[in-house]
């Protein structure tokens, strides 16, 4: 009965998101116990249930799913699989272990919303909002995260060992770049933004077209993880620190071994290059920054103070 009417009801004539006032009257009648608003709460559930099988009640639902919120109401662990609440306004909304999958949710606001292990699959996004983007795919934690030169994309290494491709504008993923056989530690753009390079566990580097998302370079030579990878700002030229405690540097185009820098005594952790690609810095475990020259391989300089990693 409740779903074949619940289109009827007044709540599914208009969106209240402009409405704050009454929003946060129903709200706060939630935590009334006159008989009047008795059981306030599971009936607006039930507008957000009733939309999955009704898309005609959609706007009962988005008001439903917003009033609960309004109200505080922990909406976690719900399986909300196909329902429709477009608009909806879920700022700061409890919504851990949730499930979206094939859910409506063009133009619902997530803002700062707790969405850990929410489900999105193949749910409608169109202009929803996170706030800050926020980009999901990996299913392990994510290591490195780079912004491209021209700042439209952003690349990412994690724990799952792949390495992927993001559109900032959307937050939509563009590619998976997949070869890695461990954790990828580090993922960074070339200057011109047309490749990406990744250090892995798995001692290599590699190196990726941004364009078709192939792998270009094969890189072994590092005989343990690769921590730290960069390319040079000419582009000519990519730096790599591992926990081997060796600095290799590495010709992009044809993926020979430059040279091997040889100076620390424990792991290097970060590895980067001067502006005018002549020297390159690295900082290890063993509390020592040191600077080096590219031409040569020689250190220039020892720098120690630090009394810790």
């Amino acid at each position: 009965q409740f779903e074949m009417h619940a289109q009827q009801f007044l709540i599914n004539h208009k969106l209240l998101n402009e409405e704050m006032g009454i929003i946060q009257f129903i709200a706060d009648r939630i935590y009334d116990n006159s008989l009047m608003f008795a059981n306030l709460k599971s009936r607006l559930f039930r507008f957000i249930e009733s939309s999955k099988n009704n898309p005609k009640v959609s706007i009962a639902a988005a008001n439903a799913a917003t009033i609960l919120n309004a109200a505080n109401v922990s909406m976690s662990y719900q399986n909300w699989d196909n329902i429709c609440i477009p608009h909806a306004i879920l700022d700061k909304a409890f919504l851990e272990g949730t499930t979206f999958k094939g859910a409506i949710l063009d133009h619902v606001s997530f803002f700062q919303a707790c969405l850990n292990n929410t489900n999105f699959t193949n749910a409608s996004t169109n202009s929803i909002n996170f706030g800050e983007s926020y980009l999901q795919g990996h299913s392990n934690s994510v290591t490195s995260v780079g912004f491209s030169p021209d700042g439209s994309k952003i690349v990412s290494g994690s724990w799952d060992k792949t390495v992927r491709i993001w559109d900032v504008s959307s937050g939509k993923q563009i590619k998976s770049l997949e070869g890695h056989s461990n954790i990828v530690y580090s993922a960074g753009f070339s200057p011109d933004g047309s490749k990406i390079v990744s250090g892995s566990v798995d001692n290599t580097i590699r190196i990726w077209d941004v364009s078709s998302g192939e792998q270009i370079q094969l890189l072994k030579g590092h005989s343990n993880t690769v921590i730290s990878v960069e390319f040079s700002p000419d582009g000519s030229k990519i730096v790599s620190g591992s926990s081997d405690k060796t600095i290799r540097i590495w010709d992009v185009s044809s993926g020979e071994l430059v040279r091997s820098l040889e100076g620390h005594s424990s792991w290097v952790l970060f590895v980067g290059f001067s502006p005018d690609s002549s020297k390159i810095v690295s900082g290890s475990v063993d509390n020592t920054i040191r600077i080096w020259n590219v031409s040569s391989g020689e250190q220039i300089q020892l720098l120690k103070g630090h009394s810790n990693i």
